[in-house]
């Protein structure tokens, strides 16, 4: 459904949740995200500065990654649209590095190294 300027494509779903930027240098600022549809977001920021043209969007507890690029800001809001497979491959937007698995670390390892600083 669109909205009554005629803008926006499918039906927006209230979302607050805790999401992430993904800059094309892996650099990852923490925002939260405010709404989604099907063709977008809305997401905000605590300083307007942190939003890039176009970044990698993860939203890690909902399980969404998208490619983005910023169609409107207001502040530290910002009206985003996902990208299609083909735009993504332009220049200056890259996946970000995959993360590696983090290794457990056992107490006694821990101590271990906390001697060895000492």
């Amino acid at each position: 459904m669109k909205d009554p300027t005629g803008r926006r494509l499918g039906d927006r779903v209230s979302m607050r949740a805790a999401a992430q930027i993904v800059d094309a240098s892996g650099c990852i600022t923490e925002i939260e995200l405010k709404d989604i549809s099907p063709t977008g977001a809305q997401i905000e920021t605590t300083y307007a500065a942190a939003i890039p043209r176009r970044f990698h969007l993860r939203v890690p507890r909902r399980n969404i990654e998208k490619e983005v690029e910023v169609v409107w800001r207001n502040g530290t809001t910002a009206g985003v649209r996902f990208l299609l497979e083909d735009e993504t491959k332009s220049p200056g937007i890259h996946a970000p590095p995959p993360t590696a698995p983090q290794k457990r670390v056992s107490l006694t390892d821990l101590r271990k190294l906390g001697a060895k600083a000492r």
